[in-house]
């Protein structure tokens, strides 16, 4: 009985422990930011994290951006749910982010991504076995090889004209009666033409 429960406990454990396993990443190279239009990549430190709901969103200032088009400031959302693959971004810190837009100004960042946090103790060995660069070094790679672009400023009423706004009360009203009178005269005017 012990035996089995042992054997239970290692294969829960290991299938937690390979439960987001990443595939390795390509080397770098132009190709891989050419061929995609809606990737966004840039170093960028967290301005404000969001309550998770399976999904989570943060807001990053961007410093420099090296693939892409981007304002000052990016929303990002990203897997806040799952406990082996969650990604967890907290206010303050620097990240260096492979993002996809998804919508204007919002990008999606994965876990299995090349997106990492910029940290100033940083292990280069294991982020070379894993990423094959350093944090250093892949900056180095993107200035050189990609250069860096322009960070518009942030427009007010440009983010604005992208959002859906809510009526006022007053307006519902107001929508509800001229939809009403709408449908009346419509009906009024079929039985008039369709005797």
């Amino acid at each position: 009985m012990h035996k089995l429960l042992l054997i239970f406990f290692f294969q829960l454990l290991i299938t937690r422990s390979l439960a987001c396993d990443c595939a390795s990443f390509p080397p770098l190279n132009r190709e891989m930011f050419s061929a995609n239009s809606k990737l966004l990549v840039f170093r960028g430190r967290v301005n404000q994290v969001l309550d998770c709901n399976k999904i989570g969103t943060c807001n990053f200032e961007v410093t420099e951006v090296f693939s892409g088009h981007s304002r000052q400031h990016v929303f990002a959302v990203y897997n806040c749910s799952s406990l082996e693959c969650q990604m967890n971004f907290v206010p303050g810190e620097e990240w260096l982010i492979y993002g996809e837009y998804i919508q204007v100004e919002k990008i999606k960042v994965e876990f299995c991504s090349r997106s990492r946090k910029i940290s100033t103790v940083s292990n280069n060995e294991s982020e070379k076995i894993a990423f094959g660069y350093s944090i250093p070094e892949e900056l180095e790679w993107l200035r050189t090889h990609l250069g860096t672009h322009e960070i518009k400023p942030d427009n007010e009423n440009r983010l604005l004209t992208h959002q859906n706004e809510k009526p006022s009360p007053l307006e519902k009203i107001i929508l509800l009666i001229i939809s009403m009178t709408s449908v009346i005269a419509i009906i009024l005017l079929t039985k008039k033409f369709l005797r």
